[in-house]
């Protein structure tokens, strides 16, 4: 049970009981974990209290079912909405008494105080946007706020999986143990789903937006025929899969590509000379081994496209068979790279600032990520997952991708870095899926942003990252001295003669019974050819053999020695260590830091002397001269730069503030000093809604554009007041009338129209109409959102104009308003005490007069004694839970004619009710 407040703050020591029973309170995170034994098949109550001292907090109420067979696990967040503790409680009116009631009379009073709507006698609630909105939202704030994610309305959770039950079997006898595995048609791969229990049952979670409307499942179990399914998910969400005993022989066809692993379609299996068939879209392919196989019987997987294009095996009877290989493109895959926004850190390169950046971008893109060795993302695959992730490029450079689905989609993000400093340079960097800066270059830009000039300083640039990346290949041809492989000069690898290579295999595990994908050996490049090299096998592992369609990759890495020196980057004011900051020496890239601000470089680099520089986006460059000594550690420590400040809206000249500082409008593109505190940013453009968050500078400054760009949305309350102080009535109506019940303002305009109605239009009916839009949803009408109860109350008073309408022309209708009004009340009594304070005077003169006069206007056309008894008491009701007022005071009036109808039917109720069915002739009202 997670228990938060209104505003979803954790709250610690919520008690939390069920059927009455307690079973513990929440800890410091307002987490509660409870393990208990209860009954099953029976609705159970699950009760979340929190006692203190100022506040009173509202009950939270669950109902679960447990059900029979399994364990069962419940998750609930539990909202408690809380209030000052008042000293004024409202009072319960005493049901009526058994005995007759009697008749009121002087119904043409009753005219006289109910003939027009009071604008002060209905419950407004202040709006909380724009001019009018509070400076601060407190968690106990019960005022309705425009706010969605304060707005806790229960909706089907988009963010939920959907929960699959399998069910496996064999004749009929559940069957434990068996694996199921169900294939990723996106990147055409087998997810480990689940194993079944000793009932044979086991659970699969699949994301709400899985692509499809049907799942390839595989069940796999021990000496059980293993089985492919494609299963409806318009089905339901339970399956149930019978299996057949035998023997399997299982083939996955696997291609690799740098750490993405994918399924290949098309590989042909045979037996002997027999074509079984060919791989799925997922590279998989399964038969029955048939019995009495001969045991010179051989497998042979055939491809056209990759490599190997031949591989073979012996194949036996005795034993299910699992055979997974792997397969290599032809050519060599070029890494795929996702670039990100250019980092300036406030630099001005002359007054073609934004042209700079835009030719930089596109030279980036045509020249480097475009050609080879390299190749850019996709990014309409890569977009989307990044959204999923809620996360933007410049944050994933910096922590990595390792553990998301875009290890799969990207190998390296780029950073271009544009300075000024001492003279203007442009410094691109390759990180990799772990945050690792693994290459870097640098080179001083021509005068101006000319593509003729700028063409060889990308071309420099991409052979410098080039010499530094460990680009993977494949062996693709066994030789006399070893093998060819596919990386070559010409594709722009830089291989050198000497270079060491890992190679990649498939190795037997310790236990020799499978074979696992793993590092198997080095070789050193012999040959480096335009077309293709060589590599001679330096060293192997035991049990591994080198052959075609290993992987190779090329080690750039420098060997670590205890003579290495350290060299470590900090901030010059508050000391913290500075990750991603790359080091150069006489201007070639050597290193860049790790998370601790520290980087390794080895001895033989810094044996000579020379000029040590280092760059960070965020922070001047700095340049030192390196003298060698036998200092094992260099420190360096660099200084804020300006920040740049880059916002762009839609729609554009929205008004942008920040820290309280008006910088100007959209778009908007400035220079910020150093500030590493969270700021509040402001945007603000008319008849759309603020937009505010809290900021915090980093190295990159500020980038709100492009993707990141402000999208503004309409303030349908804001141009509504707008278009009423113009006196645009009509169209006001029309604004409010035509927001989405999904929008986060849907409540509060339909609150705000209904007092529209109600009070400038003269319709109760259609107030009554929009304030029930409100409190017709499940959270408002049963209270768990207390922010409404005064729509409630307003409610119930247009219903008693409505009825004050209807009562010539309909009095059928009328009686039908009052009584429903009269219900509603009673049900909002109870909750006037989480009203705010500075609400809740009118509150209930509201509820307890309205209430009053609408039983005595049901007595009135009825003239049904009950109606005068409660009339009565509603009215004794008033007087006792109001404070005495002043001729000043707002509600006077009301309170004096309340004191009128209260010793009025006090008169009728002891004349007897045939008095009063005799003296009292109701002259109803002829007007509205």
């Amino acid at each position: 049970v997670q228990v938060v407040n209104a505003a979803g703050e954790p709250i610690p020591g919520a008690q939390v009981s069920i059927q009455k029973q307690s079973y513990g309170q929440t800890n410091a995170e307002g987490i509660a974990t409870i393990h208990a034994e209860l009954p099953v098949n029976e609705t159970l109550l699950v009760e979340v209290t929190k006692q203190s001292d100022n506040l009173f907090y509202a009950p939270y109420f669950e109902n679960i079912s447990v059900k029979r067979g399994e364990n069962n696990s419940f998750q609930l967040r539990a909202t408690l909405f809380a209030v000052p503790k008042a000293s004024n409680q409202a009072l319960s009116i005493p049901g009526p008494p058994s005995s007759p009631e009697s008749h009121t009379e002087e119904d043409q009073k009753i005219k006289a105080a109910t003939e027009t709507i009071n604008t002060e006698s209905t419950f407004s609630l202040p709006p909380t946007t724009g001019e009018n909105e509070p400076e601060s939202n407190q968690g106990n704030q019960l005022t309705p706020s425009s706010s969605s994610q304060a707005l806790d309305i229960p909706q089907v959770d988009q963010n939920n999986s959907r929960l699959l039950t399998f069910y496996v079997e064999s004749n009929s006898q559940a069957l434990p143990h068996a694996s199921i595995l169900y294939g990723d048609p996106e990147r055409f791969q087998w997810i480990e789903a689940c194993t079944s229990n000793a009932r044979g049952r086991c659970t699969l979670s699949i994301p709400h937006d899985f692509p499809g409307d049907s799942i390839v499942v595989m069940i796999r179990a021990p000496n059980y025929l293993t089985q492919t399914q494609t299963v409806a998910l318009a089905q339901g969400d339970r399956f149930r899969f019978d299996l057949t005993r035998g023997n399997s022989l299982d083939i996955f066809a696997l291609q690799r590509r740098y750490q993405s692993l994918t399924g290949l379609k098309g590989i042909r299996i045979y037996l002997g000379d027999k074509q079984l068939g060919l791989t799925d879209s997922f590279g998989f392919y399964t038969q029955a081994i048939p019995y009495g196989l001969s045991s010179e019987a051989t497998l042979k997987l055939v491809s056209t496209t990759h490599i190997p294009n031949e591989m073979t095996a012996k194949l036996t009877s005795t034993a299910p068979l699992t055979l997974v290989q792997n397969y290599q493109q032809n050519a060599a895959a070029n890494p795929r790279i996702f670039m990100l926004p250019v980092a300036q850190s406030g630099v001005q390169i002359g007054p073609n600032q934004l042209l700079w950046e835009e030719k930089v971008i596109r030279g980036v893109r045509e020249q480097i990520l475009n050609q080879h060795p390299f190749e850019e993302t996709d990014m309409e695959r890569v977009g989307p997952l990044m959204s999923k992730l809620d996360l933007s490029p410049r944050s994933l450079a910096k922590t990595g991708w390792q553990q998301t689905d875009l290890i799969h989609e990207c190998e390296y993000a780029l950073r271009p870095f544009l300075s000024d400093a001492p003279q203007p340079t442009l410094e691109l960097s390759l990180i990799d899926s772990q945050g690792t800066v693994v290459a870097a270059a640098k080179s001083s830009l021509p005068p101006k942003p000319d593509d003729r000039l700028l063409r060889p300083v990308f071309k420099r640039l991409a052979e410098e990252l080039a010499s530094k990346i460990p680009f993977e290949g494949s062996l693709t041809e066994g030789i006399k001295d070893g093998f060819r492989i596919n990386l070559s000069s010409q594709k722009g690898h830089a291989l050198l003669v000497g270079e060491a290579m890992k190679i990649y295999g498939n190795v037997l595990e310790s236990n020799g019974q499978q074979k696992i994908w793993s590092e198997i050996g080095k070789g050193i490049v012999t040959e480096s050819n335009d077309q293709s090299s060589k590599i001679r096998i330096d060293e192997l592992k035991p049990k591994a053999v080198a052959e075609v369609g290993n992987i190779v990759k090329i080690q750039r890495q420098t060997i670590r020695r205890e003579s290495d020196i350290t060299v470590e980057a900090k901030d010059k004011l508050d000391k913290h260590p500075l990750s991603q900051a790359n080091i150069y020496f006489n201007d070639r890239w050597i290193a860049a830091t790790d998370k601790n601000g520290n980087a390794r470089i080895s001895n033989e680099i810094l044996s000579r002397r020379g000029f040590i520089s280092v760059t960070k986006p965020g922070y001047r460059s700095l340049t030192e001269e390196h003298l060698p000594d036998s200092n094992a550690k260099i420190n360096l420590f660099l200084q804020r730069d300006v920040l740049t400040v880059r916002i762009e809206s839609f729609p554009e000249q929205a008004l942008v503030k920040l820290n309280g500082r008006l910088l100007g409008r959209t778009p908007l593109y400035q220079t910020s000093e150093p500030l590493t505190a969270d700021v509040p940013l402001e945007i603000q453009l008319e008849n759309y809604r603020t937009y505010s968050r809290t900021i915090s500078f980093d190295e990159d400054g500020l980038d709100l554009t492009g993707e990141r760009a402000i999208k503004l949305e309409k303030d349908p309350r804001r141009e509504a007041r707008q278009l009423i102080e113009q006196g645009r009535l009509q169209d006001a109506i029309e604004v409010l009338n035509s927001v989405s019940p999904s929008s986060p303002d849907a409540l509060l305009a339909y609150h705000e129209l209904g007092e529209i109605y109600l009070n400038r239009s003269q319709d109760p009916i259609k107030a009554a109409a929009a304030f029930h839009r409100v409190t017709s949803r499940a959270e408002i009408s049963n209270f768990t959102d207390k922010r409404f109860i005064g729509t409630h109350i307003n409610e119930g008073v247009a219903l008693y104009y409505a009825g004050e309408k209807l009562h010539q022309t309909d009095p059928e209708s009328a009686l039908t308003y009052w009584q429903k009004a009269v219900e509603i009340f009673n049900n909002a009594e109870s909750q006037l005490r989480f009203v705010p304070q500075d609400q809740y005077t009118q509150a209930v003169h509201s509820l307890y007069y309205y209430r009053a006069i609408s039983l005595q206007r049901s007595w009135a056309m009825t003239q049904k004694p009950d109606f005068l008894k409660s009339a009565h008491a509603a009215w004794k009701s008033y007087i006792e839970n109001t404070t005495l007022a002043t001729p000043a005071d707002r509600n006077y009036a009301l309170l004096k004619k309340a004191e009128t109808f209260y010793k009025q039917t006090q008169t009728l109720l002891q004349d007897g009710p045939e008095t009063a069915q005799r003296e009292s002739k109701p002259d109803l009202p002829k007007t509205f």
